[in-house]
């Protein structure tokens, strides 16, 4: 029993020497330090906030005032991207002509407890050439939207408009991009004749 008031210090275990980890500064206690009289107990609230994938084992402290053991309070989890895939394996436009406005409507679902900020783009297999300065800048491929936010165990409304500009076999991909995790997290292939 204490028999009178007591400081309270919540701090990560390693402050007292160099702390390497990645996720410690992502915790956040409130509230941090206070006053206990005797008897009386307080809740303290932890905040994660983290934009780290990876496993984490962090082991914070409670420092009482007068006593000889502060209270271990031992935090561990993983942090993992979300899960996501399309409603079809491929796009295939199959044989298109030139000039003519092509679209596909299809769904990027989102399959896990968290929201997921993407972007989409396409890569033509190929085509890192810059256009020459009298051609036409106009892309073949539009995607709309090409940014967004799929809320967890959503889905969104993809629309791919295909302009053929040449003669030629396409051979492309929708690259998805995910915000804080990663690019070209998955590729989805497009193919198409232009006759």
């Amino acid at each position: 029993m204490l028999a009178s008031p007591h400081h309270f210090i919540c701090r990560h275990a390693n402050d007292v020497q160099p702390n390497h980890s990645l996720f410690a500064s992502k915790f956040r206690f409130a509230p941090a330090s206070g006053v206990l009289a005797p008897k009386q107990s307080v809740t303290v609230d932890v905040d994660f906030c983290c934009d780290l994938l990876g496993e984490f084992n962090e082991t914070f402290v409670c420092e009482l005032r007068g006593q000889p053991k502060p209270l271990p309070l031992t935090l561990k989890g993983r942090v993992v991207g979300p899960a996501f895939h399309f409603d079809l394996q491929e796009i295939a436009f199959g044989t298109v002509s030139v000039g003519f406005l092509n679209t596909l409507n299809f769904y990027l679902h989102n399959t896990s407890q968290i929201p997921m900020r993407f972007g989409l783009r396409v890569r033509e297999t190929g085509a890192f050439t810059t256009p020459a300065a009298d051609e036409a800048a106009e892309p073949e491929f539009v995607v709309v939207p090409e940014r967004g936010v799929v809320l967890p165990m959503g889905k969104q409304k993809i629309q791919l408009d295909f302009a053929s500009l040449n003669v030629k076999k396409y051979v492309a991909s929708l690259l998805v991009d995910v915000d804080a995790v990663g690019t070209e997290l998955l590729a989805l292939p497009i193919s198409a004749e232009c006759m």
